[in-house]
């Protein structure tokens, strides 16, 4: 992601809070504050995490800093897309959010919910996934 420094400033810089998915939260703040992310025609280089690197998956301290600055659900329902994404994937088929528009879609389904768990729970129930059944091979 490449921002203007001045947009970046404006927006409030980094989430000092956040020791990773720093740059996902401040997107966040940019798209909420009406700014878009979109694809350009440019060349990017970037350097695999060989050391140090964290899965947001087993390493979840950023999901309640995020949550807390950003209290809509979908944050709790990044942990169920990015796991979406693995194979196998732990949750059931019905429970799966495979693309950030499933992600919009699962979301706006658990608008009433609040809190990072309740969050999840209102998914599974709306889907008739349950969290500790893996889908079926």
């Amino acid at each position: 992601m490449s921002i203007d420094r001045r947009e970046f400033l404006a927006a409030g810089g980094l989430n000092e809070a956040l020791d990773h998915n720093d740059h996902r939260e401040i997107a966040l703040r940019l798209c909420r504050n009406g700014h878009r992310m979109v694809p350009v025609m440019a060349r990017s280089y970037h350097l695999t995490h060989r050391t140090g690197w964290r899965d947001p998956l087993a390493d979840t301290a950023w999901e309640e800093v995020f949550y807390q600055a950003h209290p809509i659900p979908e944050v709790p329902l990044l942990r169920i897309f990015w796991a979406s994404l693995s194979d196998p994937a732990p949750y059931p088929r019905e429970s799966l959010i495979r693309s950030l528009a499933e992600l919009e879609k699962a979301a706006k389904k658990c608008a009433g919910a609040s809190g990072i768990e309740q969050v999840r729970e209102a998914h599974f129930a709306a889907t008739k996934g349950s969290p500790g059944r893996a889908q079926a091979e």
